[in-house]
């Protein structure tokens, strides 16, 4: 009985629509082998890499101790886990890694289909009006661009959790507290584990639209609290990833400008032309597509349509409107050469890499746009034939978006995966000091001959080594030098020289025999993961909570 009224309330009907969409829109990902995209290979490396470390007992997965050459590289301490460990799950059941990388591209599309309906149907009470809304959130060039070109992952997993933070505040706004809150930590909690720079693209419009509904707030201590709560409850669930990312960002080489690279203008926004290219000096090159959409553009006209009309002749319209159009131009000026100073002092020291990154919120936003106007449409013909119409324009628009560039079979495309040393097109987890763009094999064997010692063993976890001398004398080790980077010789941990830039450097006794590289966890790690657990302890509580209370209220 319970799951047949879980079903009845939250549309299964149109959740039954979407899928199949879903399923029609990325039916060619399904092929046999997998299609070429800027990041595929870096991708199917990470899920591998994630799935050998849970195997080997690290959980949650930090650092690598056979990545970089065998230098060793602390890939997932500064890169996102929620969609590995979703990925994780299907490989512990015996799907490939090609097979679950699609699933998780077409988990992503569909469950942020389902959220978007959710968030459209508590704005405006219309089944039909959520779908049209839903399906203009997943037809979009951003979306196959993210997709099909970049095959980004973790920002793909991120159109799951947006919606979710813009309903809780919806439902805090109505009072509805805890339910709210809820969803609101379970989106931002979504987005930050997902791919933490997606959560700063969207701070202008998130802003804006926290201000509209504070201002409608009957109880605007009880939202401001609640919204507090909720974030912090996110970055408690989040700190196992966020906390050692951010204290130890000051360790790695870090991103290079590559915002420079970035910026597009206006027209490129309204139309460019379909590509699979990649940026070498400047977006403004076409490389692929940075529009927005047609669709898109046509709400966003007709919000500014309204909204005139409304200021000059007195016409009644939803003032959120007027709030989103103003979060909508913000995001454009944000992918302009002309925010240049905001990115040089403050954008690019969050991680966000390019400014074309400000088009996804514009595609929420007219979303949200399309349901509020759409809601107070008078006239029956209209209300059915311009979601129609928009609707085409939006299938029509993107019809040579949906297929990938093209497929390689499973002898073709391997050896990209396993010639993957660090997964990152910048090695941007580097320890300051180390090249940014090599890593010289030669330079590990030469280090090893002059330190005298031979490789016995290499793992995820570990890296041990034979002494080949007998006396005192310090040297290096062919390691990359992290704080969470430790020694053993003998089986004893040994002090290491911390300044040692960028390998590792020890003091070997005399009638030594064997060292040891591992990692280990510092005290701000475990401080970050007990955070987590409490935090997942809290909200886990405040679930079983809301639950009764809705049981409770339903009696």
């Amino acid at each position: 009985m319970f799951f047949l009224n879980f079903l009845r309330k939250k549309d299964f009907l149109s959740f039954l629509f979407i899928f199949i969409f879903s399923l029609f829109t990325l039916r060619y990902i399904f092929q046999s082998g997998i299609y070429t995209a800027h990041d595929i290979w870096h991708n199917l490396a990470r899920l591998n890499y994630y799935f050998q470390a849970l195997k080997e007992g690290q959980f949650p997965p930090y650092y690598l101790s056979n990545m970089a050459s065998g230098f060793g590289y602390p890939l997932f301490l500064f890169s996102y886990h929620l969609p590995w460990i979703f990925g994780s799950i299907f490989m512990f059941f015996g799907l490939s890694d090609v097979s679950v990388i699609k699933i998780l591209f077409f988990l992503s599309f569909f469950l942020s289909g389902v959220t978007m309906y959710l968030l459209a149907f508590e704005l405006s009470r219309r089944r039909y009006l959520s779908l049209v809304s839903s399906f203009l959130y997943l037809i979009a060039p951003y979306r196959f661009l993210i997709i099909f070109v970049s095959a980004a992952v973790g920002i793909s997993f991120t159109f799951i959790f947006i919606p979710l933070i813009a309903l809780g505040l919806l439902r805090i706004q109505k009072g509805r507290l805890l339910d709210g809150g809820l969803l609101m930590t379970s989106g931002l909690s979504g987005v930050i584990l997902s791919h933490f720079p997606t959560l700063i693209v969207f701070l202008p419009s998130f802003f804006f639209l926290s201000l509209y509904f504070l201002f409608k707030s009957k109880f605007k201590i009880k939202f401001l609290k609640r919204i507090l709560f909720s974030v912090f409850l996110s970055l408690g669930i989040s700190s196992f990833y966020l906390f050692p990312a951010f204290y130890y960002k000051n360790y790695i080489l870090g991103l290079p400008r590559i915002f420079e690279m970035g910026f597009v203008n206006l027209s490129q926004l309204i139309y460019s032309k379909w590509g699979f290219g990649i940026i070498v000096k400047s977006a403004s090159e076409n490389p692929f597509s940075f529009q927005i959409g047609i669709a898109q553009w046509l709400i966003f006209l007709f919000s500014l349509s309204v909204v005139l009309l409304g200021l000059l002749r007195s016409f009644k319209f939803d003032s959120l409107v007027l709030f989103l159009i103003l979060a909508f131009l913000i995001n454009i000026f944000f992918t302009n050469y002309s925010s240049s100073l905001f990115w040089e002092k403050f954008i690019s020291k969050t991680g966000l890499d390019f400014p074309f990154r400000f088009i996804y919120p514009n595609v929420f936003l007219t979303s949200l746009l399309f349901v509020l106007l759409t809601k107070e449409l008078k006239s029956k013909i209209f209300y059915y034939i311009f979601p129609f119409l928009i609707l085409f324009v939006a299938f029509y628009t993107n019809r040579n978006h949906i297929r990938p560039n093209m497929f390689l079979a499973e002898n073709e495309f391997r050896p990209f995966i396993e010639s993957e040393s660090t997964t990152s097109t910048y090695n941007e987890y580097f320890p300051k000091g180390a090249s940014l763009f090599s890593i010289d094999t030669k330079l590990k064997e030469k280090i090893i001959n002059e330190s005298q010692i031979s490789l016995v063993s290499e793992s995820i976890n570990s890296s041990k080594y034979k002494i080949l001398f007998d006396e005192e004398k310090s040297i290096l080790l062919p390691k990359f030098n992290y704080p969470f980077v430790s020694v053993l010789v003998d089986g004893v941990y040994v002090k290491q020289d911390i300044k040692s830039e960028p390998f590792l450097k020890v003091f070997v006794s005399r009638s030594s025999s064997e060292i040891e590289v591992v990692f280990k966890r510092t005290l701000i790690i475990n401080v970050s993961l007990f955070t987590t657990l409490i935090s997942l302890f809290v909200f886990s509580f405040l679930i079983w909570k809301n639950i009764r209370e809705k049981r409770n209220y339903e009696k």
